[in-house]
This record gives C-alpha cells, sequence and structure tokens, in this order.
C-alpha cells in the first residue's frame, strides 16, 4: 500500500498546525500572553488584592466548559469561576452571585479586577464577571464557558446593574479566615469533601 505525497503533506502541515496552536495555547495559559485589549502593567497598584494575578488565573481559564454549580476547571458556573479564581490567590469570596454582591462594596466605574453584575434570568443579581478593563470582562457564560465579552454589546449593556470591588480586610483572606458579617465577624469553617 503506498501513500500519496500530497496526503502526506496535508497530514505533516495538519500535525504541525496542531502543534502549533496546542504550544500557542498553553504559552497562553502559563504566561497569560492572550489578553485582547487588557493592559495588564494598567493595573493600579494600590489596590489591595494582587488583581495582576486574579487576571492571570482568569485568562488561563478561557475556554473551560460551563457547568451548572461548577467550580473546578472541569467546569465552572459564573460564581464558582469567580469563587476559584479568587481562591488561587488566597482571597475568600462568597459562593453564590447574590452572597457576593451583598459582601462587595459598590464601586461607581469597575476598574480592573472589579466584578461587573448582571441581572439575567431573575430578578437581582444573577450573573458576574471580572472586569478586565476597556469594557471587557471575562465570565463563565452558560452558552460558552469561560469567555471575554463585552460591557457595551447589547445584550450585557441591557442587563448590567453595576459594579463591586471585593472587601479585603488588612489583606487577604482565605476560606479559613474570620468573614466580616455586619457589625460581627464569624469564622468560616473549610470546605470538607
Amino acid at each position: 500500500m503506498s501513500i500519496k505525497t500530497p496526503f502526506v503533506h496535508r497530514l505533516v502541515v495538519n500535525i504541525a498546525f496542531v502543534f502549533w496552536i496546542a504550544l500557542t495555547i498553553t504559552h497562553s495559559r502559563a504566561h497569560a500572553t492572550y489578553t485582547p485589549d487588557v493592559d495588564l502593567h494598567a493595573i493600579k497598584n494600590d489596590l489591595p488584592v494582587p488583581y495582576d494575578t486574579i487576571i492571570s488565573h482568569a485568562l488561563s481559564l478561557i475556554g473551560t466548559p460551563y457547568m451548572w454549580g461548577g467550580s473546578t476547571p472541569n467546569g465552572f458556573d459564573c460564581s464558582g469561576f469567580i469563587k476559584y479564581v479568587f481562591a488561587k490567590t488566597g482571597v475568600y469570596t462568597p459562593r453564590t452571585i447574590s452572597e457576593i454582591w451583598n459582601y462587595s462594596s459598590d464601586v461607581p466605574n469597575p476598574s480592573i479586577g472589579d466584578l461587573v453584575f448582571f441581572e439575567t434570568y431573575k430578578p437581582g443579581p444573577s450573573h458576574a464577571g471580572i472586569y478586565l478593563g476597556n469594557g471587557n470582562f471575562i465570565h463563565a457564560g452558560s452558552s460558552s464557558g469561560v469567555k471575554i465579552s463585552n460591557l457595551n454589546s447589547k445584550y450585557w449593556k441591557s442587563k448590567y446593574i453595576g459594579s463591586k470591588r471585593i472587601n479585603i480586610i488588612s489583606g487577604q483572606k482565605s476560606e479559613n479566615s474570620t468573614i466580616p458579617i455586619g457589625s460581627i465577624s464569624v469564622k468560616k469553617a473549610p470546605y470538607r469533601q
């Protein structure tokens, strides 16, 4: 059985292309080089949370599928994505969008690393993403998984209800840290499977 030269050539070219794509994605995820319209150097250094690291973690997850209730790189819903990304930096966030909304502080205009909230399928905040700058935010969308979208698109502009910043008191907090709730503080128990 002989293999025709054009077939072999196409096969080699296709394999090389797939290898190049895999290498590019791996390099992009490892170094967060794929950042459309996001200038990581523009991140404010005076913010209490390492937003550049949070953004890098978030960008490394582009393409992760959507999964209702998901909170791992196997699949995320929007709040699971936010919780996972912030936790990778040692920053506690609650698990649901309404809890995150209540836990965070209002900001008049989002800065890089702030959260942007939307009213989608029910009244009140029901979806959120992490603001990247220039109107872009990264989120786990139910139709396409982790991706970058723009606040100025017709859909997201009509659903936008505000931006907020994660409350950080005297540095970073992990899930085992004391969490401020009103005028009292409670100790959050670690998650156990």
